[in-house]
């Protein structure tokens, strides 16, 4: 039999809309809000959601700035950590940039990118996991985490 693993799950985006003012912070919360309901219908739970809604050459004030919460900047993974009680070394980044690739690099963690290509970006400082899709870089997450104990 398996036994059950409880991941800590915290979504960590930069919605530079709010920046360049197509959305405001109310109307992302309402959908950080929907996309929390969604999720919960499935059985799929969200700890926590750290949005940067800076850009730091684009928009107006207050967000048009340079910020440590702009990932691949890692003030919102820092700030998550010690709400959520998370060792970032031992973390894993989901995503589908290489933006979040070097937040993983900075922080200690796993990355594994999203349909991406399995050649390094600019700046590197380390291999990316390429997978195909969410549910590939949850299993190998969890496979991972299988075999670390």
């Amino acid at each position: 039999s398996s036994a059950t693993i409880s991941l800590t799950v915290a979504v960590i985006p930069n919605q530079s809309a709010v920046a360049r003012g197509f959305l405001s912070e109310r109307q992302l919360e309402e959908i950080h809000r929907e996309l929390k309901r969604r999720l919960a219908e499935s059985g799929a739970f969200l700890d926590g959601i750290y949005y940067c809604p800076h850009h730091p050459t684009e928009g107006h004030a207050p967000y048009r700035i340079s910020c440590e919460c702009r990932k691949p900047n890692t003030g919102l993974a820092t700030r998550a950590a010690a709400e959520l009680d998370l060792e970032l070394g031992r973390s894993y980044v989901v995503g589908d940039q290489w933006t979040d690739m070097e937040l993983a690099f900075r922080i200690g963690a796993k990355g594994f990118l999203i349909g991406g290509r399995r050649e390094k970006g600019g700046g590197q400082k380390g291999e990316a996991c390429v997978v195909v899709d969410i549910l590939e870089a949850a299993q190998r997450s969890i496979a991972d985490v299988h075999n670390r104990r």
